[in-house]
This record gives structure tokens, sequence and C-alpha cells, in this order.
């Protein structure tokens, strides 16, 4: 199982590598390719938005290629709506599979998902899995996700946008609004966990 495992990190890594140096070297082959197929562009990086996450795709990746392809604005929408089709998809897969009869607290399972959606480190393809699985409701697991989704998105799209620019300010900067996301998820977990003890 742990080969398994380390073979299955490692495709992931090596698959990234390959991407962003595909990416780099004919980023402007991609970006007059969008421009001349523009509905097509934004067809195919939805679709890959809706299907890559289910087989366990680094969704970060996806977000950073939109950001380049894009721009933060166009780039932030088209990642964004495409994600939330996903993330419900992906929880009527974990429902499909998980524990029948069974939900969780309402506002705890909001308050949940809201702050774990914050959190950049927790693997966005599990949460989606394992909000199905438990019964956590629909309704507040979509709007939780909506709102928790879109500071991440946006980051990850202003740091694609930037990524090629490695070294400039701009750079620099959108490395340092990842970082303060991260402490400031990370605080509100460190919070949240104080007032709703085990």
């Amino acid at each position: 199982m742990k080969t398994k495992e380390k073979l299955l990190k490692t495709l992931v890594v090596l698959s990234i590598i390959i991407c962003s140096i595909y990416i780099y070297y004919h980023v402007n082959t991609i970006k007059d390719f969008i421009l001349e197929n523009r509905d097509l562009s934004v067809l195919l990086y939805t679709l890959a938005w809706i299907v890559l996450p289910i087989f366990l795709f680094p969704v970060p990746i996806l977000a950073l290629v939109g950001g380049v392809l894009f721009g933060l604005f166009w780039g932030s929408v088209i990642t964004t709506l495409a994600a939330m089709i996903n993330i419900i998809l992906m929880y009527y897969i974990g429902r499909f599979l998980g524990v029948k009869n069974f939900t969780m607290n309402v506002k705890d399972s909001f308050m949940s998902v809201l702050i774990l959606r914050f959190i950049p480190l927790v693997p966005y393809n599990l949460l989606n899995y394992a909000c199905g699985f438990l019964g956590i409701g629909l309704k507040n697991y979509i709007l939780a996700s909506f709102v928790g989704i879109i500071p991440g998105t946006v980051i990850l799209i202003n740091l694609g946008e930037n990524v090629l620019n490695f070294g400039s300010k701009e750079f620099w900067l959108s490395l340092l609004y990842l970082f303060i996301l991260t402490i400031i998820s990370l605080w509100l977990r460190h919070v949240y966990n104080n007032h709703h003890p085990k």
C-alpha cells in the first residue's frame, strides 16, 4: 500500500512538473489559441475542472493554469463557477457511497466546511467526498463552499497570472497573499476548535 501511495505521489509531482514546463515554454501559443477560440477554451477548462478533481487531480494546478490563461478577473469567475459544479458532483458521488440516514448538525457542518475551505492545505478533493459521505446538508455545503473557496481561488489565480514573471513585485505579493490566507485560516480553525471542543 505504501509503495502504491509513493508511486501515486511521484506521478502527481511529475505531472505537475511536466504541465508547468509545457505551459512555461508554450504560453504564447496557448494564449493565441485562447484568443482565437475563446468559447472552446473556456469550455475545455471548465470540463477539466469538473472532471479531473474526481480522480484526485491537484486543483491548485488547475487554478494556476486558469490565472496564466485567463487573467485574474475572468480566471476567478470561470474557475469559481466550474469548481462549484465539481463540488456538487463530487458531493453526490460521496453521498452515494456514504453513510445512510446520517446528517451532521446544521450549524456545525456549515462552519466546519467554511473554515476547511479557507485552509489551502486541506485537500479539496477529499473534502468534497467527505462532506457527501457524512451527509452534510447540501444547502449549507454549497453556501459554505462558495464563500470558502473564493479567497483561495482569487489568490491562486493571481499567483498564476504572475507566475511567469518570477521575481517581480507582483509575483512576491501573490505569494505573500497566499501565506497570509494560510495564517488566517489556521487561526480561524484554532478559534473554532476552542469554541467547539470534541
